[in-house]
């Protein structure tokens, strides 16, 4: 599994990290001389401090509506537009979890698997013992395990947003923390789960998100960036 990747961008530079993120366009511009109160709002969402730009597509069968509004690069003073190339983030994880729900349907992984099955000794801490955690814990973020990006991490992030992380580094992160109660959203979740695909299958997390969703759906302009820190100004760029 490759170390994860980080955010371009101000902001933006913390969300990548989640789950090794992928990217995907939106569609095509609409120019407006009188703009909407929607596309208002979505330039002064885009003139805030810590998000550099947004674009916003709203999909109706075969129409969709495409604005865009601020910089794809704040260093170069690139404008973003409708289809310019992004980070999807947290949404990784929806990608993930449809994995392991897979290999659960193919009876290749139960639910109630425990962590310590599938990765031995890696959820192990002061107070972490994996043989009491279940996989659908981890999908349902009733794990206990905290999330490692803490305010310390995002100061690190910020200073060197080009390093890579490994998942088992960040996991040892969480590792450190006061366990949480509850539902609790945590990134860490989704770090092991990856972990736990690779070993199943013997791919990475990334590779199995390919052959299972990306290619069976032709989502032609969806790809998974491994460690690159670099984005595509435009889809066809990536190719």
């Amino acid at each position: 599994m490759k170390s994860f990747i980080i955010q371009k961008g101000a902001a933006l530079t913390l969300t990548a990290i989640l789950a090794g993120t992928m990217v995907y366009p939106a569609y095509g511009t609409v120019q407006a001389v009188c703009k909407t109160p929607t596309q208002h709002a979505i330039d002064k969402a885009a003139n805030t401090d810590n998000i550099p730009g947004v674009i916003n597509t709203v999909k109706n069968g075969d129409s969709s509506w495409s604005y865009a509004s601020g910089e794809a690069n704040i260093e170069r003073n690139h404008k973003v537009d409708a289809d310019s190339a992004f980070r999807i983030g947290s949404t990784t994880k929806s990608f993930v979890a449809t994995v392991a729900l897979q290999l659960a349907g193919e009876k290749k992984l139960s639910l109630d698997d425990t962590v310590e099955k599938w990765l031995p000794g890696l959820v192990q801490g002061k107070v972490y013992d994996g043989n009491t955690i279940k996989i659908r814990q981890l999908l349902n973020h009733t794990s206990g395990i905290p999330d490692y990006l803490t305010p310390e991490l995002k100061t690190k992030l910020l200073e060197n947003p080009g390093k890579n992380y490994t998942p088992e580094q960040l996991i040892a992160q969480a590792m450190e923390l006061e366990p949480v109660t509850g539902w609790a959203y945590s990134n860490t979740n989704a770090a092991i789960m990856g972990l736990i695909i690779q070993k199943v299958t013997g791919e990475t997390y990334a590779e199995q998100i390919k052959k299972r969703i990306i290619e069976p759906l032709q989502l032609k302009e969806t790809f998974l960036p491994g460690s690159s820190v670099d984005i595509p100004k435009k889809m066809h760029e990536a190719t």
